[in-house]
């Protein structure tokens, strides 16, 4: 399945996109149409800062993100003590247990011919929290001393965010078929909209194959801001459709096992929430804690998807909402947004005894949350 386009209005026609967003927006509570007469420069957006933990006073654990000698480093609690990853190569873990102010574990670092390197590792805090210093030495065997000259150090520095920054990145794979189409992106028009906010950093990135997915999702990892990931590509519920095969939930999953604060995971697809991808893609991100994801039951129609898509994002980006919120607030403010029954029935109404053409049809915004994070794995 595909976004569901003719071939005529799959190269946006401006007139015709316009057309659709100035009717959206006609219904939407508090918005006018705006004439040549009425028009004028835009305020800026009024933004509403996206929560974030406030910085401690003095930190006294290990748990956080580090910029360490090995890459960023992300410590959580876990069974028993700390688990984490870091980004000296991608996938690489560790685990480990609190003695005091000192952190005793060990590390593994897969390689891509199968296998790995295991070893061990022993941290000690700074008394400030903002640093540690550390040894680490391949294979098992005795806990390891901090002052042994003749091992490998591993130090690093609490890594902080730009305080109320986050990061909007597209991944998007190529529409076009053939020569014979027009260049369009989906990303391109996301990129030049959210620009214009302050606090959101847009990256827009093409992507071609499952390699380039993993490469692009591997540099998340290094971002300490929160994180929203679109995805643009043709779709359905067993895969989107990037490269040979496409991606199935499984390696999608997989490719954000080690992205830091993950706050959403957007498929701009069709019909990816028709089936059980969502539960499969957190599944396979384990032991990362499951992060929401949103996107459509129906096979889309461009321009709704569009306005749809800007409307769900303007509210968490613009007004703090969670996705659970801008979820709710979008489906209630643009009828096409829900089930393609309930869209055609509002649309009626709202148009009255004489009927309305033209619909655009519904693409049932969904959100999938898992409810027990212990949950996730089974």
């Amino acid at each position: 399945m595909s976004r569901s386009t003719s071939r005529p209005t799959q190269v946006r026609c401006c007139a015709g996109w316009f057309g659709a967003l100035a009717l959206a927006l006609a219904a939407v509570p508090g918005c006018q149409q705006v004439t040549a007469s009425s028009a004028r420069a835009p305020d800026p957006p009024a933004t509403t800062a996206i929560a974030a933990p406030p910085p401690a006073a003095a930190e006294t654990s290990f748990v956080g993100t580090w910029r360490s000698s090995y890459g960023l480093l992300r410590l959580a609690p876990g069974a028993g003590g700390l688990t984490g990853s870091y980004t000296q190569a991608r996938g690489s873990r560790l685990e480990g247990s609190i003695d005091g102010r000192r952190l005793r574990g060990t590390y593994h670092e897969p390689s891509p011919r199968g296998g790995g390197v295991d070893g061990r590792f022993t941290f000690e805090l700074a008394a400030d929290g903002e640093s540690f210093r550390g040894v680490w030495a391949e294979g098992v065997g005795a806990p390891l001393d901090l002052d042994d000259p003749t091992l490998q150090r591993w130090t690093g520095q609490r890594a902080r965010g730009e305080p109320g920054r986050v990061w909007l990145v597209i991944l998007e794979a190529h529409w076009e078929g053939s020569l014979r189409e027009r260049e369009y992106s989906f990303g391109a028009m996301l990129r030049s909209f959210f620009e214009r906010v302050p606090t959101v950093a847009v990256r827009h990135r093409f992507v071609h194959d499952l390699a380039d997915f993993e490469r692009f999702t591997a540099e998340l990892a290094e971002l300490v801001e929160p994180v929203w990931l679109y995805v643009s590509a043709h779709g359905s519920p067993e895969a989107v459709a990037i490269g040979q095969g496409g991606i199935s939930p499984e390696q999608l999953g997989a490719a954000l096992r080690n992205v830091g604060d993950l706050r959403l995971l957007h498929l701009g697809a069709c019909a990816m929430l028709a089936g059980d991808a969502p539960a499969r893609i957190v599944a396979a991100a384990a032991p990362h804690p499951p992060f929401p994801i949103s996107g459509f039951v129906e096979s889309v129609d461009w321009a709704a998807s569009a306005i749809v898509d800007f409307t769900y994002l303007a509210q968490q980006f613009e007004r703090g909402m969670t996705p659970r919120d801008a979820v709710q607030a979008t489906r209630a403010m643009l009828s096409f947004a829900r089930e393609p029954a309930a869209a055609e029935a509002a649309a009626q109404a709202a148009a009255g005894a004489g009927g309305l053409g033209g619909l655009l049809p519904g693409c049932d915004l969904r959100l999938f949350e898992v409810a027990d994070p212990a949950a996730a794995g089974g």
